[in-house]
């Protein structure tokens, strides 16, 4: 979700449209959002997985070919930006390992697997995981600061509140991405599968921060150039 947050941000530098950053984190999120339930609650006695229809490449085109409906219908890019979020979560999710449901049903059917408790499990490794506070934290703060005006005087006070943080907190997640990177550079010589994670998420956490970091300080500021 905060990958979609950063590059709906940067869309809407380019772009202007503002309503790119909710789409493209709506994007990052919706497979999970359709398979965990469905794979885990709904096929839990067949199945119990949580990466299959909304995983595969087969979703991701239908989403590019009703973006090519709608583009060509009203000139609106919203799908295509969904579609965006969609190929992040495949990517950073290593879909590639998993061919079978990446190519479905090209490859046959889903494979069953076995994850009891997978939302007590999958809540406590959220909670426990630095990383996931980190990105959390800064999805909420840019959602905060880029909504202020819709969310009343509460928002308007947090969002003021959450202003002298902003630089540091994004140079501190610039620096711990580039760390996070490092070490899974380091860690895929001896753990490919860990190295990867690590490099996939100090990567984003890295040009996210990066990419924030510099454009609070061309609004602050810091640079000559307008924002």
């Amino acid at each position: 979700m905060f990958v979609g947050a950063a590059l709906g941000l940067l869309l809407y530098q380019w772009t202007g449209k503002k309503w790119a950053v909710p789409v493209l984190v709506l994007g990052a999120i919706l497979p999970d959002i359709i398979d965990k339930p469905l794979g885990h609650l709904l096929l839990a006695n067949t199945l119990d997985y949580g990466r299959i229809y909304a995983h595969s490449m087969l979703f991701l085109i239908a989403i590019l070919l009703v973006a090519a409906v709608l583009w060509k219908a009203r000139s609106s890019p919203v799908m295509a930006i969904l579609g965006l979020g969609v190929a992040t979560h495949l990517v950073l999710d290593s879909m590639w390992e998993d061919p079978v449901t990446l190519m479905w049903p090209l490859l046959g059917p889903f494979q069953p697997h076995h994850f009891p408790d997978y939302f007590g499990s999958s809540f406590v490794a959220e909670i426990s995981s630095p990383l996931e506070w980190m990105f959390g934290i800064m999805l909420a703060s840019i959602l905060i600061l880029l909504y202020r005006d819709r969310l009343g005087p509460a928002g308007e006070r947090v969002a003021r509140a959450l202003e002298p943080l902003q630089l540091p907190v994004l140079a501190f997640l610039t620096v711990a991405g580039a760390l996070t990177l490092g070490t899974g550079v380091l860690t895929s010589f001896t753990d490919w599968t860990g190295g990867q994670l690590d490099v996939m998420a100090g990567a984003c956490a890295m040009v996210g921060g990066g990419l924030l970091l510099r454009r609070e300080l061309r609004r602050s500021g810091y640079y000559l150039s307008n924002p």
